[in-house]
């Protein structure tokens, strides 16, 4: 929560898995990854897998889609991703001393 105290000395980390876009019957843009929280002393302290997938509004196009719809929802993903990360509750209550957000 907001004005809580954070610990310091973590580092966050991992590997993405995915970071790709479709054209297909509907574009759609999916970032999947494992992410990993370590401690100042090298101990993994959380490591959880985390997968986000934005779907166009504007259907598919195959070969004639849009450029620009596909950075935009790609950009979505992306954002919708970091959001998972910084809000998961395993990584939120580690870096808050242990309190699980409500």
């Amino acid at each position: 929560s907001p004005g809580d105290p954070v610990i310091t000395g973590c580092a966050l980390g991992g590997e993405l898995r995915n970071f790709s876009t479709e054209a297909r019957f509907t574009n759609s843009a999916h970032i999947s990854g494992i992410v990993r929280l370590w401690e100042a002393d090298g101990t993994l302290s959380v490591e959880k897998e985390i997968s986000e997938r934005v779907r166009s509004e504007y259907g598919g196009g195959g070969v004639l889609t849009s450029v620009d719809d596909l950075q935009r929802i790609m950009n979505e993903a992306l954002r919708q991703f970091v959001q998972r990360v910084i809000t998961h509750p395993d990584i939120t209550a580690r870096l808050t001393g242990g309190k699980r957000p409500e």
